[in-house]
């Protein structure tokens, strides 16, 4: 097998950028071209069952009454976006490579913006977890003091800081590079931390609720949520973790191994956006009940 293969290098002030532009490897060119359908068929799940969440969101009271609905709408619309131009910007790269066409300045845009894309599901995530938190284990502070206004300038400031990580990293490199890591680093530990508080305060409330039946139908509806919210957290922190690593490290040349993970890691980063959707219709009756009528007043 000819494992020859060319690493094109894109500069930007002292940013160097490196992808793969050109191989006779058998083996990856069938995994580039396995990378455009499963990538293809990750943006028609995508952007079903995104929609389908923000239609249910929208046309329904029930779900604009809850703090945590309307976060989830918001994750939704991010993941839609990730759908629009993530995983269709993937497979255009993989038909680049597949074409040799070595230009490069779209790789630069495309990493910018899946990078930003990517950092704002997982700030909308955070905020989420967050408003969970408050809900369990602070529930007197989360009903006065959390309203969506609140949740959502929460959200735009995280927003806003992901972008200038994700831009600075063309004048500051190096300093970026390892900014993002611990900033990823610390909200990972503390929303491990926040669903230990969850866990711990559960186990209270179920014992505190056995003999108050009428209000364990509520707290039960809370908690399922923010065990969702905790699988959802969980696969995303396992389909990002690929991607986080082959983007830290830096390829050696002619390095088929870390070309072909560098692709998959950048596909599982983006199957997330789909996995979210699934877990919410999956562990939520209403949100299922609604998108069930959303379905019908479509066909």
């Amino acid at each position: 097998m000819d494992n020859t293969m060319g690493w094109k290098s894109c500069t930007w002030h002292d940013t160097e950028f490196k992808r793969l532009v050109s191989s006779t490897s058998k083996l990856y060119l069938t995994n580039l071209i396995v990378i455009c359908v499963v990538n293809i068929l990750l943006t028609i799940s995508n952007i079903c069952l995104n929609t389908i969440t923000i239609l249910a969101y929208f046309k329904s009271k029930e779900l604009k009454q809850r703090k945590s609905y309307f976060l989830i709408a918001l994750l939704s619309f991010n993941d839609l976006t990730i759908g629009v131009l993530g995983t269709p910007s993937v497979v255009a790269l993989a038909v680049k490579t597949l074409v040799k066409d070595d230009e490069c300045t779209v790789d630069i845009l495309f990493e910018l913006t899946a990078g930003s894309l990517s950092a704002f599901s997982f700030s909308t995530l955070f905020v989420l977890n967050l408003e969970r938190y408050l809900c369990i284990a602070h529930p007197f502070f989360h009903r006065n003091h959390m309203t969506k206004p609140k949740l959502f300038g929460m959200v735009s400031l995280l927003w806003a800081s992901a972008l200038l990580l994700i831009f600075s990293r063309l004048f500051i490199d190096t300093v970026m590079r390892y900014t993002r890591t611990i900033v990823i680093i610390i909200m990972v530990i503390l929303s491990v931390s926040m669903y230990i508080s969850i866990y711990r305060n559960s186990r209270k409330t179920t014992q505190l609720y056995r003999s108050q039946r009428h209000l364990r139908a509520s707290s039960t509806q809370d908690l399922k949520l923010a065990k969702s919210c905790g699988i959802v957290v969980t696969c995303t922190i396992i389909c990002f973790t690929p991607y986080a690593m082959t983007s830290f490290f830096k390829p050696k040349a002619d390095d088929l191994v870390f070309a072909m993970a560098s692709v998959w890691a950048t596909t599982f980063a983006m199957a997330a956006s789909s996995i979210n959707s699934i877990i919410f219709f999956w562990r939520n009756r209403i949100l299922r009940h609604r998108a069930k009528r959303v379905l019908k007043c479509r066909a």
